[in-house]
């Protein structure tokens, strides 16, 4: 972990505050791990500077922005080049994202309602979902086992409840799901 320094710019006199409330206000709305190569790459002792150029375009990068009351978002990513993307609007809603191994995957969730729930496994390289939720009560779970998998659901309504599980040469599947408490389970191989 970087240490945290408080600095007087000279030209305009105002303290440095910034980056240690960022870094409390993260710590205290959203829990995540990064595992692989992080977006501060110029400060690593391991990386000479030739390399450094090549591998900051393969970043992991995670962001997670919440509105709302009581919501949880966390964000595990193991490998290079993986990128979530996680938004919360409203309250008690839950995200998680678990990138592990391989390259390239992304995770793009987005939540819009009250209790509304999304869990995201991608394991392999360059996996690719998307999921919308505007609603209460909403859940969606996505597996994907393999390399290039790509998976879409949009739920608006409430009560509605997909599960997508993905393994090799699946190919791209989109659910949309209108209304209340509907169900789509989708199992491909």
């Amino acid at each position: 972990m970087k240490d945290l320094t408080i600095r007087k710019s000279a030209s305009s006199g105002i303290h440095q505050l910034f980056k240690p409330v960022v870094f409390m206000l993260l710590a205290l709305t959203g829990v995540g791990t990064q595992i692989g190569y992080c977006d501060d790459l110029a400060s690593s002792p391991e990386l000479p500077g030739s390399e450094l150029s090549a591998i900051h375009t393969m970043r992991t990068i995670a962001n997670v922005n919440q509105t709302g009351v009581n919501n949880n978002a966390s964000v595990r990513q193991q490998g290079a080049a993986q990128n979530a993307q996680v938004n919360q609007y409203g309250s008690n809603n839950q995200a998680s994202a678990v990138q592990g191994g391989g390259v390239g995957n992304s995770a793009r969730l987005n939540q819009a309602g009250a209790d509304n729930t999304i869990a995201v496994d991608q394991h392999g390289s360059k996996n690719h979902t998307t999921v919308g939720q505007d609603g209460n009560g909403n859940a969606v779970a996505v597996n994907q086992s393999s390399n290039g998998l790509q998976a879409q659901v949009h739920q608006f309504g409430s009560l509605n409840t997909t599960a997508v599980n993905q393994s090799a040469g699946a190919p791209p599947v989109i659910v949309n799901q209108y209304g209340n408490g509907t169900f789509a389970k989708l199992t491909q191989y």
